[in-house]
């Protein structure tokens, strides 16, 4: 019987020991166990559908209906039976219920279930002109939707011997017009240099990036 008992008090001991690690174990209690689902590079839900990307809309046990689409300026793909849908600036899980709707809402089908498919981007590009040393239009990844100015200048070759690195131009498309951000260049590169990010100044799609020449 003493036996019995000693046996009883092991086990839990054991049982609470195990316990007390797994609370002790910040990543054990956190998000940070868990997979994380990626579409396309993209962490999965984050990423909205733009115009020029071509998508690839399938119904579950209705292959009849799978369709490739590219998005147009408008944001709309067609679909067999329930014609057009606008998909732009929506998430692909908010544009998989949008279309399942369509198709619940027109009587074609009791409970569909769409899956979307990213077949490619629509180029995300920023125009770099004036004295960088690979003018022209620039690609981000895709897998970014900003990139600091640095680093895209970095990426375009550097500037020229000529620039003037403290009076560049960003121009920026918007619904009324363009906004125009002065940005001084050679301040930004000191301070990264330097380990300070602050006023750090991010480039988005449709830029379009000017650095003069100095004069001499």
């Amino acid at each position: 019987m003493k036996h019995f008992f000693l046996l009883l008090l092991i086990a839990h001991v054991a049982s609470v020991q195990g316990n007390q690690q797994v609370a002790d174990n910040p990543v054990a209690n956190s998000d940070q166990s868990l997979p994380k689902i990626t579409v396309g590079g993209f962490r999965f839900g984050t990423y909205t559908i733009t115009p020029l990307d071509r998508i690839q809309v399938s119904i579950y046990g209705e292959p009849e209906l799978l369709v490739s689409e590219i998005v147009d300026r408008h944001g709309m793909i067609y679909l067999r039976l329930v014609g057009e849908v606008n998909v732009a600036n929506l998430t692909v899980k908010q544009a998989e219920e949008k279309i399942e709707l369509e198709y619940i809402n027109k009587r074609y089908l009791r409970r569909p279930k769409a899956r979307i498919r990213m077949v490619d981007y629509a180029p995300q590009e920023v125009l770099m002109l004036g004295e960088v040393r690979k003018p022209g239009p620039f690609s981000f990844p895709h897998e970014v939707e900003a990139m600091d100015i640095v680093e895209a200048v970095a990426r375009s070759g550097g500037v020229t011997e000529l620039a003037s690195e403290k009076k560049v131009t960003v121009k920026r498309k918007t619904d009324v017009g363009f906004d125009v951000y002065r940005v001084d260049l050679k301040s930004l590169k000191r301070g990264l240099e330097e380990g300070n990010d602050e006023g750090r100044f991010f480039l988005q799609p449709g830029d379009i990036v000017f650095i003069p020449e100095r004069i001499i």
